[in-house]
């Protein structure tokens, strides 16, 4: 079994204010015992050899992929390339998994109220889908994924636990355990449904808390998301 998470964000991500480094995070996974990890960051392909390198040797593969904006959706690729994250249409990006057998496409928190979550544009492009994430942000009473599981069912297709990783210390609560020994397997297990997802629901001062330290850091860089 593979402990996995493929939704991640770091300093280096241009589009947020964050304090700790994708080295910080990779210490971090390390201690939690992660096997995999994917650096997803806004709107560029993010892949350094240095930081490749760091990762395994502490035991950890990385998955290259980013969280792209196609027409203001936010929207989850895997298997990327260099060049690949400059598409901004669905259309463009439809062309491209055409192309690439290999690509994987998650859908990100797609029914949170927000402005860059896919909402509607889900079902339109399902057909480009592989699974949808299944998001940390909820409670026992206050859940949004619940439409993503009625989705997910209706399309049978995968639902994935990430944590969308903005503060280090809200890391490690939704995860992963896929069930194969090769990381090169975990999109076709997942696909197959090989896997079990871990996602409890948070106390709702978790949720205020993240929510105040996330405009705090959002004021400072003088923008205004919750998460994404």
């Amino acid at each position: 079994m593979l402990k996995i998470d493929l939704h991640m964000h770091s300093k280096e991500d241009r589009e947020d204010n964050i304090s700790y480094s994708a080295k910080q995070l990779i210490d971090k996974a390390a201690d939690l015992s992660y096997d995999a990890l994917s650096l997803t960051f806004h709107k560029r392909f993010f892949w350094k050899q240095d930081i490749v390198r760091y990762a395994k040797n502490k035991g950890i593969t990385l998955i290259p992929g980013a969280e792209l904006s196609i027409e203001g959706k936010d929207v989850l690729v895997y298997n990327l390339k260099k060049g690949d994250d400059k598409i901004r249409t669905f259309r463009e990006l439809r062309e491209l998994k055409k192309r690439r057998k290999e690509l994987f496409i998650m859908a990100p928190h797609p029914y949170f109220y927000l402005s860059f979550c896919l909402e509607d544009k889900l079902e339109e492009h399902i057909d480009l889908f592989d699974a949808i994430e299944y998001c940390w942000f909820f409670t026992s009473y206050f859940n949004r994924n619940k439409k993503a599981e009625i989705i997910a069912k209706k399309h049978m297709l995968p639902l994935v636990a990430t944590s969308d990783n903005h503060l280090l210390w809200n890391f490690g609560k939704n995860y992963n355990l896929i069930d194969t020994k090769d990381t090169k397997d975990i999109f076709k297990a997942i696909k197959e449904g090989k896997f079990k997802k871990h996602a409890k629901p948070r106390s709702i001062f978790t949720l205020i808390w993240h929510t105040i330290c996330m405009f705090y850091n959002d004021f400072r860089a003088k923008k205004i998301t919750v998460f994404g």
